[in-house]
């Protein structure tokens, strides 16, 4: 089931980010206010999926500083004013419910409430991330274009991060 997030559920939002960051260094550093990691400046609306077992997924869709960097590439890469795209972020599936297409479900969820608030959705991954770079391709996102996050991670490293738009 996907639903809205709402502020109960951010401590268990906390402890799925927490599973995440465990198995996969996502994120690259544990942040200081793991509740401010997910709600960040501009968020239009953040989305849980839910099971029996509690939280499995998180998503929000955020303004278009989100992707800073590559904002004006990707409005021009879909045709559209920069304050028309909306950010896919914080997305992330607990290891115990992958492959089991909840992500994927999530993915589209999110795509479709950013279609229903008038903007084209866009993202951004680490380019390490294999498992979420197949997801976006094997859904049809577009990469426009690599460039090195404004962030370190672990190492003091800035990744390159590759940056999508959804299909039309």
């Amino acid at each position: 089931m996907i639903r809205p997030r709402g502020g109960p559920a951010l401590p268990a939002c906390v402890a799925a980010l927490r599973q995440v960051h465990e198995a996969d260094g996502y994120p690259a550093v544990w942040p200081r206010d793991p509740i401010r990691f997910l709600t960040p400046s501009r968020t239009h609306g953040a989305w849980v999926a839910e099971s029996a077992a509690g939280i499995t997924a998180h998503g929000a869709l955020c303004g278009a500083d989100d992707v800073a960097p590559a904002a004006g590439e990707l409005a021009a890469a879909v045709g559209v004013p920069e304050d028309r795209l909306l950010v896919i972020a914080r997305l992330f599936v607990v290891p115990a419910a992958r492959r089991t297409g909840t992500g994927r479900a999530l993915l589209t969820h999110l795509v479709a409430e950013a279609r229903a608030a008038n903007a084209h959705p866009v993202l951004d991954v680490v380019a390490g991330s294999t498992p979420a770079v197949t997801l976006y391709e094997s859904a049809g996102w577009r990469r426009i274009t690599t460039l090195k996050a404004t962030w370190t991670d672990a190492t003091g490293a800035n990744p390159a991060l590759h940056y999508y738009v959804a299909p039309a």
